[in-house]
Parts: structure tokens; C-alpha cells; sequence
């Protein structure tokens, strides 16, 4: 990679998670700039050992006094009832305490924050699967300060992305990768009611699967963990990436402990401050270019760690591979500390690798993905032979453990290594004082420390008191190092003394319980001072205030209008069959199932048969789409295309500009993954659309239940009454990772679970992305009466892998369903969220 020259680099922050308060310490102590935080609510890490109010405005306040950063995630979908009476009251006394920033995935949760708390700095989190510069623009606009980029973009596009907005880069650097793109998985919320989306996700992505070309198991037996990544390291590329812009290197891990916190930290911290050293531009690209390398043995203290079947550095530089999956085993690894070499009916002979501690913990991994720990009761030199105990008798085939290796999945005298010189460190705060000790006047202590305020500012703040008046020494008189000794004795305060000046008469007496309270008291004096520098204060008025949910532009859409009944399709099969039903109105093409000109070809069909053709776009749009769309921009122009079916807000913003800008009209529908859970993000949608065209269509989320629909009071509004629904939309390939790449888009290949539920696999190899989707459809028709009191705009059937009789039977019993009849299904099918919703 060419080497890029970048002012942002010199000065990264470092950003660690912290799950716990010690976590916190943990990270700081190891050199973390900042730490990002959950509350008690809205978090995406719902299961963490989360902050509660208190600890929460204690962790900014140790935060600021250390010159450090705090940011809370408020990362999850709201519901109206949330948004409306819960989310500022909430957020209130973070703000006054001085929080840094919030982390934000809801459009709504974001606008709300920003008219409430217009000093507090927002980060648009990777949940809000920012993509491309469109978007990144549009949050610009909105008062967002920092991207926090979807993980799967290359350098390049997130160099794009720095370079035209400006704003400050965050990327995830280490820890666990997702398979799906955040914030459009509903794997975990379909399955069991646990949404992603709303902090909750079970991983389901770490369960076992086996891929099916349609009868035929293409995946080795043993590779079932197919949509379980790596975990990434990026030390080795770490220039690169800083020089594509990134500001904040982001580790993930709020669910992990403190020793993982901290050890990582720490490795980071070397290479970040080894960067740093170099401090003029041309000294330090030369550096980067011919110098920087990272030591073996510190990626193999991070493996120790935690790794999943070693690492990778992630999407940076590739699309996907099977060499970023975990394929044998969704956990920690460990690494190879030893190999068996002899065995038995009574022993086991063990040839360590590695030194080994007696306390370590060790395994030995099977062929059916399962691990027997190794017990051996002793410390072993790398090199040397031990004999255990065969305890492994009652396996099938004994001899099948020679020459296995053993894995050490903890390294005990590191992990106490990483608690005793970095976790139970006291990172205390440099204070420089002076004390006055004179005739005739109260004692006088001064503290003063410098700290960088929220702007990153210096401040020199400080503090006195005052005491009694020293008294005419009997015996000994008070003298320079006895003062200093006593002073400096900070105890459990966050302080300590660094440097102090002493005036000090002759012949004076001072009590050390009076250096003792004066000392408490300049100490407590300084610490809410410094505090008090972060407060802030706002307009308490903004919490009764619920003019903010009152859309303030109309939609345009006539409650008790004929809802239009739509169909999204993805083959001529699918499109025949809808054109022949008269009940239908309008027809999605999906782009990369039809090819451009099956698209003029079907939409050219649409029209004759006085129906409305959109084109449906990808549910990803990344620079390869924008590129793609730009190529045949003639195609979106043509008149047989009414309008657009958009899956994201990039999509969006790159169109309308884009008609707007050509003096086109043209109508677009905000598909489902479009989250509108609350009416602050469906006003916010309104108000974008408006300038181009305020006829613009919102879709009803599939996580949200028939009660939560209702309260949303919109009219307008489309909602799928049949569909499978997309649970992952993934930048992984199923068929790349078991060497099945044929570059075809299609849908022959599915996934079967652990109880053999079949998930279809549609592979858009236009774009490079997976849709994977339920095992079983969606289906409304059976409450058509509790959809028309909902009073929508749009009914929308999407057709994926069903052919033409499917489709046929599908239709046939929608139309029935449309006219009062309780029709069902003759297959399996799910009402999804209509009913439960999720927690």
C-alpha cells in the first residue's frame, strides 16, 4: 500500500471498552486516551456488568481528573414510550457531570440528544452501518462529530470518507468481528426475541452450521462454525490504518474482563507511542516505510489473551475470506503449548512447546469440535517430556490423542502479570503544592494540577486552605522533611504530590492531625474544582417539552385511501406471476437478482401492465455500488421506472441529489431495515425528504409489535405481510469460505442450524454480499384486520426463492386475505414481531 501522509496520526486516541468499573481502571492504567461505557439503558451491551447512575458520573469524574475521555453508548433502537419520557431524564445528569460523548445508532435518539444537549458531542455508531461519504455528509450535517465506520470498509473507503467530511475517524482495531454488517442482523431477534438492535444479541453467528448446495453438503464435517469470524489484530498494519485517517483506534471487548482490557490496551499503547516518537511528518513516514514492525512474542501475549483460532486484521484490505473465519470453534483457542507424543493404557507423555506453568489451564481439541482438558500437575520447561495419567480411558479410541496438540487456553503468570503491574497499579493524579508555615499566620496549603478540558484545552486549576496558627515549638520544631512526609501521605485520594515548596520559620510547631485536615481539605478542594470545570448545565424546560414528537412536515398520505399492494421480485418467474393478478399495483425489481437490462426489460412489462416499476436497490451500498450505479445512471432515468426502493440512507442521499440535480422526479420507499422505531426518527426522515420529494414512503421495522405500530400514529406507512425476512446481511460469503465461490448470484445454497431449520443463502455477487434469510416466511394475511386499523399505504409482499407455483399460491391467498378471508398458508410460516415484538 502506498504510504499516506496524514496529520491525524501523530495524535490517535485510543479507545478501550470497559464493561466494569475495574475494566475502566484497567484500561486507563494501561494508556487508554478513553473509554466507552454502558448505563443502566439503551446500551447494545444490555448483558454487561453495565454502570449504574452513580458509578456512571464517579467514572466521568476519575476519568477527567486523569485528562482522560469517557463516552456512553446509547447504541440501540428506541421505542417511542423510551424516547419520549425516558432518554433525556436519562441522559440529564451524564451531561451535567461532564460526559464526553454519546455513542448513537437511532436517528431519532440523535436528534432528540442534539436539541437537548447541544454541547454534547455525538458519535454515529457502527450500528448505524455508515458506509460511504453520502451519508457520513448527512450526519455532518446533523451535529455528529466523530464516524465510528462500519467494520467491514476497506482503508480506501474510509479514507474517502475522512477526506470529505472532515470529521474525526473511529475504527475497530481489535477484538470480536461480527459476520453480519451491525445494525442489520436480526438473527438473534427472530430466532428468540433477543434483538441486536436493542442490546440483546444471544450470537447465534457462534452456533454450528453445515451449507447445503441444494441436496449436497459442500462443508467439511468438521468446519461448522461458518458464520464465526476471527477476532482481529491490526498491530501490523497500524500505520496504515492511521494514515487512512482514523483518529480513535477502537478495542472491542465490553463483555470481556479486566485483564483482557488492560492487556491489549497495552500492546496498542507501545506501537501507538512507538508511531508517536517520530513527530515530524517526512522522520515518521520514513519510520512507517522502513522500521515499524510488531514482535512476535507481543502478538502471541495477545493470542494468550484471547484469540479465535488465531487473527486477523479484518476487512481492511480484503472483501472476505475463509482465512478471517474461526471455523472449528467459536471460543478462545488459546495457543500451542504442547503435543502429545506417547500414549498408553496408564500414560499420557506430553512434550511442552512452551514453558508451562502448573497453574495453566491446557486442552486438547477432538475431531467432532469438542476439547478434553489436560490435567498435568506440574511446571514444564519448553522442550522437556512429563508423563500424566491416562484419565481419558473411556474415550472410543484412545490412540487417536497421538500426537495431538495441546493448547493453553490461560497463561496464568501472564494474566497475573497484566493484574499486579497494570490493573492493581494506582494511576494516581500529579499534584504540585506549596505550604506556608510563618509567625502570626494561618497555615496555607496550595494545590495545583494541569488538566485538558473537553476541547482538549489546557487548564491550570488550584486550591488552599487555610489552617490554625502554628504554635511556639516546646520541643521539636516543626522541620522541612517531617512537613513534606506528612503531605505527602494522599492516602486513597485520586492525588498525589509530585513536587512541594516549603516557607517554613524556625521554632514553629504544627500538630500532624492540622497538616493531616489541611491536606484533606485542599485535596477535596481541588477534586471539585476540577469536577466543577467539566459541569455543565442545560434548560430543564426540554424534559416537559413534547412538541419535539409533532412532525412538523405532512406526508401527504390519505388515512382511509385503498392500501397499494405491492410485490418485490427476484426473476421473471416471480414477475408473471404478479402481473397476472390485477389486485396488485406496483412491482420492486430487485438489482443483482435482474441484470440492467432484465430490469428495463421487466419494468418495460410493469408499466404495460398498469402497474408502477421501482427498482428494489442492494441492502449494502458501498463504493462498488455507487461506482455501479454511476455506469448506468441512464437506466434510473428511464421513464418505465416510477421510483426507487432504497435499503439505506447512502443510497438515498447519492439519488435524490442526484434527481434533483437533473430536474427528475422520481418516487422512493424506505424499505424495513430503514429502522423507524420512534417518531423523532420518522420526522427526521420526513424533513430529509422533503426538499426532493415529500411523498416519500416509510416502512414499518420488522422488530416493532401491532401496540408499538399504533403508538407511532403514521399514517402512510408500508408493512410486509409476506416475505422471508433477511435476518444477516453479511459481507462474508458462505460459498467463499467453503471454496464454493462461483461469482453467480443466486440462491441454491442454504444453511441448516442445529435443529435442522434450512436458512436460504442468496449470494449477490454484483455487490459482494450474502442475504440470509429465515427458515421460515413471514405471513399477515391472517390479520388483515389488525393491519387495515393500522391504516398503511402500502402492502408489501417480497418474493426471494420461490418459483412461479409458490409465488401463485402465495398471491392467491393474499388476495383472499385482502377481501376478509381468513386465509392461511399450506406451509410453515411466522407472524414475526406482529404479536410479541421484542424486549
Amino acid at each position: 500500500m502506498s504510504m499516506i501522509t496524514n496529520n491525524n496520526y501523530i495524535d490517535c486516541e485510543i479507545l478501550a471498552p470497559a464493561g466494569s468499573y475495574e475494566c475502566m481502571i484497567g484500561a486507563f492504567n494501561a494508556g487508554a486516551d478513553a473509554v466507552y461505557v454502558g448505563g443502566s439503558m439503551f446500551g447494545a451491551r444490555a448483558y454487561a456488568c453495565n454502570f449504574d447512575g452513580e458509578e456512571l458520573v464517579s467514572a466521568i469524574n476519575y476519568a477527567h481528573l486523569r485528562g482522560k475521555k469517557l463516552y456512553l453508548t446509547v447504541n440501540t433502537l428506541l421505542k417511542p414510550d423510551e424516547i419520549e419520557n425516558h432518554l433525556i431524564q436519562y441522559l440529564a445528569p451524564f451531561y451535567e457531570a461532564g460526559l464526553d460523548a454519546v455513542i448513537v445508532q437511532d436517528l431519532g435518539v440523535l436528534t432528540r440528544i442534539k436539541k437537548n444537549f447541544p454541547k454534547l458531542n455525538i458519535h454515529a455508531s457502527t450500528q448505524m452501518t455508515v458506509t460511504g461519504v453520502n451519508f457520513a455528509k448527512e450526519l455532518k450535517s446533523l451535529g455528529v462529530t466523530r464516524i465510528v465506520t462500519a467494520r467491514e470498509l476497506s482503508l480506501t473507503e474510509i479514507r474517502e470518507i475522512y477526506d470529505a467530511t472532515g470529521l474525526e475517524i473511529e475504527s475497530f482495531v481489535h477484538g470480536a468481528l461480527c459476520y453480519c454488517y451491525s445494525g442489520q442482523c436480526l438473527l438473534s431477534s427472530v430466532i428468540g426475541g433477543r434483538s441486536g438492535n436493542r442490546g440483546r444479541c444471544a450470537q447465534p453467528c457462534r452456533l454450528n452450521y453445515n451449507l447445503y448446495n441444494e441436496s449436497i453438503k459442500v462443508n467439511h464435517k468438521n468446519e461448522r462454525y461458518l458464520l464465526s469470524p476471527k477476532d482481529m489484530c491490526t498491530l501490523p498494519i497500524l500505520p496504515e490504518i492511521l494514515q487512512a485517517g482514523v483518529y480513535s483506534l477502537k478495542i472491542e471487548g465490553r463483555m470481556k474482563k479486566p485483564e483482557y482490557v488492560a492487556g491489549v490496551t497495552a500492546a496498542y499503547r507501545k506501537y501507538v507511542d512507538m508511531i508517536k516518537k517520530y513527530s515530524g511528518r517526512q522522520e515518521q513516514v520514513n519510520f512507517l516505510k522502513e522500521a515499524f514492525s510488531v514482535s512476535e512474542k507481543d502478538v502471541e501475549e495477545l493470542k494468550e489473551i484471547y484469540n479465535r483460532g488465531g487473527f486477523t486484521d479484518g476487512f481492511y484490505t480484503r472483501q472476505n475470506g475463509r482465512e478471517m473465519m474461526s471455523l472449528y470453534k467459536p471460543n478462545h483457542y488459546g495457543v500451542k503449548a504442547g503435543v502429545i507424543t506417547g500414549i498408553s493404557k496408564n500414560t499420557i507423555s506430553i512434550k511442552a512447546i512452551k514453558d508451562i506453568d502448573e497453574s495453566d489451564i491446557l486442552e486438547v481439541n477432538l475431531k467432532n469440535n469438542t476439547s478434553l482438558p489436560i490435567d498435568i500437575k506440574r511446571s514444564i520447561k519448553a522442550g522437556n517430556t512429563v508423563e500424566i495419567k491416562n484419565t481419558f480411558k473411556s474415550l472410543k479410541s484412545v490412540d487417536s490423542l497421538y500426537e495431538k496438540e495441546i493448547f493453553r487456553t490461560r497463561n496464568n503468570k501472564l494474566i497475573e502479570d497484566i493484574e499486579k503491574n497494570i490493573i492493581n497499579k494506582k494511576l494516581n493524579v500529579p499534584v504540585k503544592g506549596s505550604i506556608t508555615i510563618k509567625h502570626g499566620v494561618p497555615i496555607t496549603l496550595r494545590a495545583e494540577l494541569s488538566i485538558k478540558d473537553s476541547d482538549n484545552k489546557i487548564l491550570i486549576i488550584a486550591a488552599m486552605a487555610k489552617g490554625d496558627m502554628p504554635q511556639k515549638a516546646e520541643n521539636k520544631p516543626a522541620d522541612i522533611d517531617t512537613v513534606l512526609k506528612q503531605l505527602r501521605k494522599t492516602g486513597n485520594t485520586d492525588f498525589i504530590f509530585t513536587d512541594i515548596e516549603a516557607d517554613i520559620d524556625n521554632g514553629l510547631f504544627v500538630p500532624v492531625s492540622s497538616l493531616n485536615s489541611l491536606r484533606r481539605d485542599c485535596l477535596s478542594q481541588l477534586y471539585s474544582k476540577v469536577t466543577e470545570s467539566f459541569k455543565r448545565t442545560y434548560d430543564k424546560n426540554c424534559l416537559k417539552d413534547n412538541e419535539l414528537c409533532i412532525a412538523s412536515v405532512k406526508n401527504g398520505k390519505n388515512r382511509n385511501e385503498k392500501p397499494v399492494i405491492e410485490c418485490v421480485v427476484s426473476n421473471f418467474n416471480q414477475l408473471n406471476a404478479v402481473l397476472e393478478k390485477e389486485f396488485t399495483d406496483n412491482v420492486g425489481l430487485e438489482l443483482g437478482s435482474f441484470s440492467y437490462d432484465d430490469i428495463l426489460r421487466g419494468a418495460k412489462c410493469v408499466k404495460d401492465s398498469g402497474k408502477k416499476a421501482y427498482i428494489a436497490l442492494p441492502y449494502i451500498c458501498r463504493s462498488r455500488a455507487i461506482n455501479d450505479f454511476k455506469r448506468n445512471i441512464h437506466i434510473f432515468k428511464e421513464s418505465d421506472i416510477y421510483g426507487l426502493i432504497v435499503r439505506n440512507y447512502e443510497e438515498y442521499i447519492f439519488f435524490a441529489k442526484l434527481f434533483r440535480d437533473m430536474g427528475i422526479k422520481k418516487h422512493f420507499i424506505f424499505d424495513s431495515n430503514i429502522y423507524m422505531f420512534n417518531k423523532d426518527t420518522i420526522n427526521y426522515v420526513k424533513e430529509l425528504t422533503a426538499e426532493y420529494n415529500d411523498s416519500a414512503v416509510f416502512s414499518i421495522p420488522y422488530e416493532l409489535n401491532e401496540k408499538e405500530i399504533k403508538s407511532l400514529d403514521e399514517q402512510g406507512m408500508r408493512i410486509e405481510i409476506y416475505g422471508y425476512i433477511p435476518v444477516m446481511i453479511t459481507a462474508g460469503c458462505v460459498k467463499k469460505t467453503t471454496g464454493c465461490c462461483d461469482k453467480i448470484t443466486g440462491s441454491t445454497y442454504f444453511l441448516k442450524d442445529r435443529l435442522n431449520n434450512n436458512m436460504r443463502v442468496i449470494s449477490n455477487c454484483r455487490y459482494c454480499y450474502n442475504i440470509i434469510l429465515n427458515s421460515v416466511p413471514l405471513y399477515l394475511g391472517n390479520n388483515i384486520k389488525e393491519l387495515k386499523a393500522l391504516k398503511p399505504h402500502i402492502y408489501s409482499a417480497r418474493f426471494t426463492v420461490e418459483g412461479k407455483e409458490e409465488t401463485d399460491c402465495v398471491l392467491d391467498s393474499l388476495e383472499k386475505a385482502l377481501k376478509g378471508d381468513n386465509e392461511s398458508l399450506n406451509t410453515d410460516y411466522t407472524r414475526g414481531h406482529f404479536r410479541r415484538g421484542v424486549i
